[in-house]
């Protein structure tokens, strides 16, 4: 059985204080070389007959153990052998290349015990002498560095998660901001929409009042081109008697409706139909979700005379022949003059 100490450094450090013994720490990884130099220590243990003058540590690559010694003993290489004294921690030799065979390394463990024991002889004779720094007290400051790198590392963890934080705020509130200016260009560009909208619709209904104007000038120019022929003829036979303007019988009314959101539409209707007649026909054509029966009301374009349904004079009568243009309005919005309107309130 290999006599390698089981328990932890400082514990196997003690040890080898009290029993005045060879300290020999070797630390290995999974190397081909450290493989080769396992065999030549399990070799060497069979040859070795004083082992209690021997306290051994076998320490692996990386781990609490190794990082605790190497504070210490510098280690570059693997496998690397350190015979240390136990009384005082003063290294005896180090080893980092390769051993030949077991001999060697049984011949270089006779050395180091051989050196050890005159110091411990003159130890004891010369109290003159001032004591080195023992492995333990050695091991001692390691731990004590290794605290303070391990509380500076802390600190410095928890300085990086303060950074972190920071970032992340700072992260949230630009995003905020982004959003915030992304909602602003938004509502500014929904303002102009409805801006412009607007002025579309103000030009539609320019462009409506131009049209109908245009309308009437066209039916009284047609008209009076109609009626010039029949003055001329008439004039000749004109005495004392005042001559009656010829009246021009239309077998139709065309009449075209403008809705208030800008589209229209044309019916022909009898020019002896009556404006109640035209509302029926209104209330079975008109959506019934926005105009319901009884919310609406007719007026004329030009002359702008409320047309209500129960107006007794015909579309003849009311000079809504051969055409018009009749206005489709919310009941809500318009002021109701007289509803019986006789056919010179339409003229004016």
């Amino acid at each position: 059985m290999e006599p390698w100490y089981s328990g932890a450094v400082v514990d196997a450090v003690r040890e080898a204080k009290s029993r005045r013994a060879l300290f020999i720490v070797y630390v290995h990884d999974t190397s081909e070389q450290s493989q080769t130099m396992d065999i030549l220590w399990s070799d060497v243990w069979t040859k070795l007959n004083n082992l209690s003058k021997i306290v051994a540590l076998r320490l692996v690559k990386d781990t609490e153990a190794c990082q605790q010694f190497q504070v210490i003993y510098k280690i570059q290489t693997y496998p690397t052998i350190y015979f240390i004294n136990g009384q005082n921690g003063q290294v005896l030799k180090m080893i980092d290349q390769p051993i030949e065979n077991s001999n060697k390394l049984e011949e270089i463990i006779h050395d180091s015990m051989n050196i050890i024991e005159p110091k411990q002889e003159t130890t004891t004779t010369t109290a003159t002498v001032q004591p080195t720094k023992t492995v333990e007290e050695k091991v001692a400051e390691a731990r004590a560095r290794l605290k303070i790198l391990q509380d500076k590392r802390e600190e410095e963890a928890k300085e990086k998660d303060k950074q972190d934080e920071l970032e992340r705020r700072r992260l949230g509130q630009q995003i905020l901001l982004d959003k915030q200016k992304k909602d602003e260009e938004l509502i500014r560009k929904q303002a102009e929409d409805i801006r412009r909208d607007k002025l579309e619709q103000q030009k539609l209904q320019e462009k409506l009042k131009a049209q109908i104007q245009e309308d009437r000038e066209e039916k009284r120019r047609k008209y009076e081109e109609q009626q010039a022929p029949i003055i001329q003829q008439a004039k000749p036979k004109v005495t004392t008697t005042e001559v009656e303007t010829p009246k021009i019988n239309y077998s139709r009314s065309r009449l075209q409706f403008r809705l208030t959101d800008g589209s229209f539409f044309t019916e022909d209707f009898s020019p002896d139909d009556h404006i109640n007649d035209v509302y029926a026909y209104l209330q079975e054509t008109l959506p019934t979700d926005q105009y319901r029966n009884g919310s609406y009301i007719l007026r004329t374009t030009h002359t702008r005379v409320t047309l209500t349904r129960d107006n007794p004079n015909t579309l003849k009568e009311l000079e809504l022949v051969p055409t018009a243009v009749l206005l489709v309005l919310n009941r809500g919005n318009v002021l109701l003059p007289s509803t019986n309107l006789n056919t010179n309130q339409i003229r004016q």
